[in-house]
């Protein structure tokens, strides 16, 4: 391993303890920062909540008062003790009385129990046609039998187009008998002045819709006008399929096609819903706020504890490449080494211990190099001794060497004296055996000869 790669190794220890330490910091921060978002959103949801509740509900409430008042003024009018003691002149003078009074009635018409028409005062002219009628049909006559109020639907003016609304109350007699109906027809466009006077935050909206989901009450009048359907909004969906409202907020798409935090107050008379949106970004300013706090905050946190990691890392290390650096340094010879920390902690004992072993190390080294020395010299003398039985050996190899010498000329003369009188005495034994052979010869001859005589012999007996 070189020096550049010791030096990395160590380098990369110092990233390693810095990044873990970094990492460490930085989920404890995350974690304390996203549990802040969290808690902040889940109390600015409880906080929006009861802003918007407290909103739609008032405005809820000045819709159905707008709405209450006018059927209040009716029965005012209609359950006067003397109203119905009145001549049909007189009644009629109070019903233009109310009907300039209250600029909000179009028309007003008294009925009698049977339904017919008795009275109507108008601010139309003579050749508008009347929806009134129309739109009231026969609930007059209901409205007399329940002893009840009663509003229809709201239905768009042919001429103005501007939303309407019939309204019907049953007349009483002193007796509390029930001797007519008193309906009347009310411009809605009054309701917009209410509606827009109310205030929900910066950029918020207030508006009311029917059973239906129309339109009824908005900033953008020409929406009202166009008789413009809002049920593909969630909250407006479940209120005209009659499904009960929650007090929880929703987040949805709004009536400006942006995403909204929304309330929606159903009112029970008349059958409509008043809808109090907030843009979500307003409704979420203070957690929005308190993210990008949060961030700066981490991010500032992150240098900070990125410097802190780093100096803490080259604190713990910085020893350690001490410690490093001597081993190299003793690993090359040097054992005069010594670490100089002055940490009062496991390093520091590290170091001390360290500098005791290379202390040993250092005196052993020292024994070792003095027997070293002195088995040096032993082995110095023994070599010169064992030169000098080198050289007497050599000597006496050397004269036994040349006595060999003589000896072997010596031996080889006898040798040859005896190799030569060997070979005389083989050449005699050589004749010998020569001399012995031919008379072998001769005496086989002469055995054959003294056989055949014999052989002679007996074949002529009377040879002698």
């Amino acid at each position: 391993m070189t020096d550049g790669e010791k030096k990395q190794r160590v380098q990369s220890l110092t990233l390693t303890l810095a990044a873990t330490f970094l990492a460490l910091c930085t989920v404890i921060l995350l974690g304390i920062v996203a549990f802040e978002i969290y808690f902040q959103y889940r109390s600015q949801q409880r906080v929006i909540s009861g802003q918007l509740q407290i909103i739609a509900g008032d405005a809820a409430n000045i819709v159905k008062s707008f709405i209450q008042d006018k059927f209040t003024i009716l029965e005012t009018t209609g359950n006067l003790t003397n109203f119905t003691t009145l001549t049909p002149d007189q009644q009629k003078l109070m019903m233009e009385k109310l009907l300039g009074k209250e600029n909000a009635f179009r028309q007003l018409v008294l009925f009698d129990k049977e339904g017919k028409e008795v009275i109507r005062v108008t601010r139309l002219s003579s050749f508008e046609p009347s929806q009134l009628e129309q739109a009231i049909g026969s609930e007059h006559l209901t409205s007399m039998k329940k002893r009840d109020t009663f509003i229809s639907q709201v239905y768009i003016d042919n001429n103005t187009s501007e939303p309407l609304v019939a309204m019907t109350i049953p007349v009483k007699n002193i007796f509390g008998d029930v001797i007519g109906v008193l309906g009347s027809e009310v411009n809605l466009k009054f309701m917009w002045e209410l509606v827009g006077s109310i205030k929900v935050g910066r950029n918020g909206q207030t508006y009311v819709v029917d059973k239906k989901g129309t339109l009824l009450a908005y900033d953008d009048i020409s929406r009202v006008l166009s008789g413009e359907n809002l049920r593909t909004h969630t909250e407006i969906a479940k209120f005209a399929q009659g499904i009960p409202t929650t007090n929880d907020i929703s987040v949805m798409k709004g009536i400006q096609k942006t995403d909204v935090v929304t309330k929606l107050i159903p009112l029970t008379m008349p059958d409509w819903a008043v809808i109090v949106e907030l843009p979500e970004n307003e409704a979420y300013e203070p957690v929005i706020t308190t993210v990008q706090s949060s961030v700066l905050v981490v991010l500032l946190s992150l240098v900070l504890v990125t410097a802190v990691s780093i100096y803490f890392s080259k604190k713990i290390t910085t020893p350690l490449i001490k410690l490093r650096d001597a081993s190299m340094s003793i690993s090359s010879g040097n054992l005069d080494t010594t670490i100089e920390i002055a940490a009062n902690n496991e390093i520091g004992e590290l170091a001390k211990a360290f500098n005791d072993m290379t202390a040993k190390l250092k005196s052993s080294y020292t024994i070792l190099e003095q027997k070293v020395t002195e088995r040096t010299q032993e082995l110095e003398e023994a070599k010169k001794k064992l030169e000098n039985v080198n050289i007497d050996l050599e000597g006496k190899v050397k004269a036994r060497t040349a006595e060999l010498e003589k000896l072997k000329v010596s031996l080889e003369a006898q040798v040859s004296q005896r190799t030569q009188e060997l070979n005389e005495k083989l050449s005699e034994l050589e004749q010998m055996n020569k001399i012995m052979i031919g008379r072998e010869l001769k005496m086989a001859e002469l055995k054959k000869e003294m056989e055949a005589l014999k052989a002679k012999q007996s074949q002529n007996p009377d040879v002698t």
